[in-house]
Order: structure tokens, then sequence, then C-alpha cells
């Protein structure tokens, strides 16, 4: 049985939390679909520790970091723009405390060591609390979580080894507007299967009060996923 494993990052542009993360070398897709999974649960669980103070966020964090083939962590650096303690110190205690999976053997393959180096930047913004906005933004991120991962896990041939991103907007009936699909290496059939999925998806329209916090007539949105196929037993 083959099994399509998609990890998906959604980040809006006016969160208070933006994330993005890179790899070195060469292009690698199994070392990037992980590196992803890695982000969004770092992300996830470092996200409301941090929104716990809004008042405390400001500038940028930088974190480099190290996992072995059990997901353990080695932290290397953690850096503030601002020299922000409270910031660092949290995210600190984060990642040292964050449970992550084990490196796949497709990973180690890659990297052909037995660690794999992983960065990330997180950047803040000092900006009234905007929870309608953030609320609504949660809910389209998992409505487009679905409508992408059931699209394309009908076809896992044709989207292994990929990373893409989506930029679309949301206007004010629920209709949604593709800016732009991306994938790497370029995949003409995956960016439209993305694009046709996001088009026909039911968006509950955002209500004045997003629009209101935001000061925008849409909600801009960006998706970024790798795409890997596991093979698994069969039950």
């Amino acid at each position: 049985m083959r099994r399509l494993a998609i990890t998906l990052l959604l980040i809006c542009c006016s969160s208070l939390l933006a994330q993005t993360w890179s790899g070195k070398g060469p292009h690698r897709p199994a070392t990037e679909a992980y590196l992803s999974r890695v982000g969004t649960i770092i992300f996830d669980t470092l996200s409301p520790e941090l929104d716990k103070h809004p008042e405390r966020l400001s500038g940028t964090v930088k974190v480099a970091l190290r996992l072995d083939r059990e997901g353990r962590v080695e932290v290397r650096k953690i850096l503030s723009s601002t020299s922000n303690r409270w910031v660092e110190d949290t995210a600190l205690r984060v990642v040292r405390t964050v449970k992550l999976p084990p490196m796949p053997k497709e990973v180690a393959a890659e990297q052909r060591h037995d660690w794999v180096g992983f960065q990330a930047d997180w950047s803040f913004e000092r900006n009234l609390p905007k929870p309608a906005a953030y609320a609504y933004q949660t809910q389209i991120s998992q409505i487009a979580r679905h409508a992408i991962v059931s699209e394309l896990a009908k076809y896992p041939g044709r989207v292994s080894g990929i990373s893409m991103k989506a930029i679309f907007e949301i206007d004010r009936l629920g209709r949604v507007h593709v800016v732009q699909i991306l994938s790497r290496p370029p995949n003409h059939w995956a960016e439209e299967t993305v694009r046709r999925a996001l088009t026909v998806t039911e968006f509950p329209p955002p209500s004045t009060k997003v629009l209101d916090e935001l000061g925008t007539p849409r909600v801009h949105a960006e998706a970024e996923f790798g795409v890997n196929i596991e093979r698994s037993g069969s039950n």
C-alpha cells in the first residue's frame, strides 16, 4: 500500500508570527519534506507560547538546529534582532523539549551522514491583537489543507518529491483568488491541480470584523508544503 505524506505550512501575512525555513545545498526532496514537517511542528509549538505575551514581540529571531537520526535536537544558535531575552529563552525552551519525528532513511541517504541541519527565521509584528482575523485565518488554513491534500492524494505517483507554494486571497464574499502557484522542481500538472482545488473549494466569507482588523478588502494567505511518497505494508 502506498501512502501520500504531505506537510503543509500556511503563512498568513497579517498574523503576528511568520516563518520561513531554508536548507542548504542542492534540491533534496526527502530532506525538504522532512524539514517542512519539522518546521511546522516547532512553529505550532512555539506560536502559542509567544502569543501569551504579544506585547513582548518585536523584530526577528533566528534558530539554527542540528537533528540526529532519532529527531533529537542540538541547538546551534538562537538570536533575536532586538536582543529580546524573553523571546530567545522561550524559543530555546521549546526547541529543547519539542518532540520531533525520527529522520526518515531517505533523508539520511540524501545527506550522507547521520544528521541534518535546520534553520528558521521568525518575524514578529507589534500590532494590536486581531483575534477575529486569527480565528478566520486558522479556519481557512484547515479548509485549504484538506482540499489540497485530498486532491493530490488521488495521484501519488505524480507529486512525489516536490515542494510547492500557493499564494491566494479570500474576498469579502468568500471567493478565492489564486495569485500564484509555484513548484520545485517545476510541475505544471501539480500547480494546476492545486489551483483547481483551491478555486472549487468553498470558503466562508470573512466577517466585517475580520476585514476591519486587517484593514484590507481581502484576506491574503500563503501555503508552503513538501510532498513525499512513503511506502507502508498492507494490513
